[in-house]
């Protein structure tokens, strides 16, 4: 009896004693489990930061713009693609009109320095044939000569004016044009920054899981500690 009792107790040892080794070797693990829970935490934090830098950055760039309910605060990056697709369409509209002015612009130009060209060949050809009508040569008065020369002179100097006035508008349509390229160069910026952070919220998702799952570890690694306490 003795004998059967001392083979008991020396079994319930043998598991303390397995257990002990098992536990010990379980909680060495605690301090490495710590470490990247620190890691995982700068990690979450870095991440954050850099989301946060994304959001600030494009909300610099699109609150130039008019953008009708957009909560900065509680919108998706791809919901901010899509406003600056939107926008970007919008801008590339009003380039497209902008060349058709300046392309409707030159070509009055062109017609406005046709228009010259012919008068001033008239002009020549009074001046050259004396009293003589320039078109069909049958003579006219000198008061009727002087008539058409002031015509060609007016149409040429109204044209000259005019042809200012058009390069004037073309100034101002280039200008006009340049700055819209502009907006369109900010907003690629803004959504080439979109592209390069619209992984983070997922990283961000993935870091907090496997925090998680480290506190949950240190948590049994604290708890299996105190048993190993007591069976020391």
């Amino acid at each position: 009896e003795n004998h059967d009792r001392y083979l008991e107790l020396k079994d319930e040892l043998d598991e303390i004693n397995e257990q002990q080794i098992r536990l010990s070797s379980e909680v060495k693990t605690d301090e490495g489990s710590h470490k990247n829970l620190k890691i995982l935490q700068n990690k979450l934090n870095d991440s954050s930061e850099s989301l946060k830098s994304a959001y600030d950055n494009c909300k610099n760039i699109l609150g130039n713009y008019e953008m009708e309910n957009i909560d900065f605060d509680n919108v998706s990056l791809e919901e901010l693609e899509e406003q600056i697709e939107i926008l970007k369409n919008d801008i590339k509209n009003k380039i497209t009109q902008i060349d058709e002015k300046i392309n409707e612009s030159n070509n009055n130009i062109g017609s406005l320095k046709q228009e010259i060209r012919s008068a001033k060949k008239s002009l020549d050809e009074i001046t050259e044939v004396g009293n003589k009508c320039p078109t069909c040569r049958s003579d006219i008065t000198p008061e009727m000569k002087n008539q058409f020369i002031n015509e060609y002179e007016t149409i040429i100097s109204e044209s000259k004016k005019e042809i200012s006035k058009l390069n004037e508008l073309i100034d101002s349509l280039n200008t006009d044009k340049s700055l819209q390229n502009d907006k369109l160069a900010e907003l690629d910026s803004a959504k080439n920054i979109i592209k390069t952070s619209k992984h983070i919220p997922d990283k961000i998702n993935d870091i907090s899981n496997d925090i998680s799952e480290h506190e949950e570890k240190i948590n049994d690694l604290t708890s299996k500690q105190e048993t190993l306490k007591k069976l020391n």
